[in-house]
C-alpha cells in the first residue's frame, strides 16, 4: 500500500474540435458546412477537406482577424467536458494556431473568456508535455501517437460523437483517477 496517493494526473485538453468548432468553422467561412459531418471528411489534410491548398486557407481565415479566433463559440458539450477534466486532474489547455496572424492574440481572448483561469500552452510541440502522470484529449491522431510515444497517456476525441466522447473521456479519467488503468489510454473511435 503507497504512504500517499499519487498527485492528479496533469490533463492537456486540446482547444480546436474538443472544446471548440475550428473545422466548422473553417468549412464555413469558405462555404462548405454541410462537409462537417461527412464520413471521408480527411480532418487532417485541408487541400481534400476544403478543395484549396493550407496557405489559402489561411489567407481566408487571418482576413476575418483577431475575431475568428476570440469568438469561436465552445462546442454545447465543452461544459460537461471542463467539469470531467477538472474533477479528475489538473487542467491545462493546449492549442497549435502557428501558421495564423491573428491566433496567438486571439487565443489569449478566448481563453479569458472560456478558461476559468486554467493555465494554457500554446505549441505545436505536445509530444515534450507527455509524462508518465499526463493525459492528452487531443482530436489529431498523430499527437495522440506522439505523446503516448513521448510516455504519456492520451485519449483521442472524435468531436463527431460529442455527448458520447465526453462520456467516455468522464470513465477513462475516472479509472486513471483511481489508478486502475495507467497504461496509455489512448481510444479509437
Amino acid at each position: 500500500m503507497p504512504l500517499h496517493d499519487p498527485p492528479p494526473p496533469v490533463i492537456y485538453l486540446d482547444v480546436h474540435d474538443v472544446c471548440a468548432p475550428w473545422m466548422r468553422e473553417c468549412l464555413r467561412l469558405v462555404g462548405r458546412e454541410e462537409l462537417y459531418a461527412h464520413p471521408d471528411l480527411d480532418r487532417q489534410n485541408v487541400q481534400n477537406s476544403f478543395g484549396m491548398t493550407y496557405p489559402q486557407l489561411v489567407e481566408i481565415i487571418d482576413a476575418k482577424g483577431i475575431t475568428f479566433w476570440s469568438e469561436m463559440k465552445p462546442f454545447a458539450h465543452y461544459g460537461e467536458l471542463f467539469r470531467a477534466v477538472v474533477r479528475y486532474g489538473e487542467l491545462r489547455f493546449v492549442t497549435d494556431p502557428r501558421d495564423y496572424l491573428w491566433a496567438p492574440r486571439g487565443m489569449m481572448l478566448w481563453f479569458k473568456k472560456n478558461a476559468a483561469g486554467a493555465p494554457y500552452y500554446i505549441t505545436s510541440h505536445r509530444r515534450f508535455l507527455a509524462q508518465s502522470n499526463t493525459i492528452l484529449i487531443d482530436d489529431n491522431r498523430t499527437n495522440v501517437r506522439e505523446f503516448i510515444q513521448n510516455g504519456g497517456h492520451a485519449i483521442h476525441f472524435n468531436p463527431l460523437r460529442e455527448m458520447d466522447m465526453v462520456k467516455d473521456v468522464e470513465s477513462l479519467l475516472k479509472l486513471f483517477a483511481g489508478n486502475c488503468a495507467r497504461n496509455n489510454l489512448l481510444k479509437h473511435y
